[in-house]
């Protein structure tokens, strides 16, 4: 039966609108603590819809599942923090995953040179494989015991806002070994949140989250010129 010739169009939108709205909404997390600069130690809670369960991860990693941690009770949040989540619906669905940074402005200064499984080296093409750009990921030291100059850190953290860029490691590491590639092929998926301080000045400014793509931009030291005779 050719639906259009005997139902008037006005009956089939209703139809439409009726089937939209009658779909539940997926399930949604309560954090009892959202994104933010953190000066001491807490208890995170999560909450969500008795009949749907919430898989965490803390290392940044996109939780899913099979592979992050089963919410069962509240979390301590003793360290700077990546805490990403989901929910798993009682129909075998999953929702978006929510990610929220905790930075304990203190422990900035404290990060490692070489953190576990982060890029250390790339091969210049400018130079060759025996002088690689490498990286230190720490804070110069320099600047942070230079305090008469540059003054306090933990109090100029806390005068301008704050941008969280969180991805999988491994994608972290794609990103630059294929520095100088370029398209959405070597894009990556990534969070992005602004964090504003709790200060008078940006009381009227809210932060956010965002789901987005990350490709490397740039990359000219690592391209091999041929110069023109």
């Amino acid at each position: 039966m050719d639906i259009s010739r005997n139902v008037p169009i006005t009956s089939i939108l209703f139809v439409a609108c009726v089937i939209t709205a009658l779909r539940a909404a997926p399930p949604e997390i309560e954090w009892s603590r959202t994104r933010g600069l953190v000066e001491e130690a807490f208890d995170l809670s999560l909450e969500t819809e008795p009949d749907a369960t919430i898989f965490y991860t803390t290392d940044g990693a996109a939780p899913s599942p099979d592979t992050a941690r089963l919410y069962a009770e509240p979390i301590q949040i003793e360290e700077t923090t990546v805490l990403r989540a989901l929910v798993l619906g009682a129909d075998g669905e999953t929702t978006s995953i929510e990610t929220h940074s905790f930075l304990f402005i203190d422990q900035v200064k404290d990060q490692e040179a070489t953190p576990a499984g982060f890029p250390m080296e790339i091969i210049s093409r400018r130079n060759g494989p025996d002088r690689p750009h490498t990286f230190d990921w720490a804070m110069d030291p320099d600047v942070l015991e230079d305090v008469a100059n540059n003054g306090d850190l933990v109090e100029h953290l806390q005068d301008i806002p704050t941008l969280s860029v969180v991805m999988n490691l491994d994608d972290l590491n794609f990103l630059f070994e294929n520095q100088t590639r370029r398209g959405v092929e070597y894009e990556r998926a990534t969070s992005l949140e602004l964090i504003y301080p709790d200060k008078e000045i940006y009381s009227e400014f809210k932060g956010f989250q965002i789901d987005c793509g990350a490709r490397m931009q740039g990359g000219g030291a690592g391209i091999r010129r041929e110069r023109s005779r």
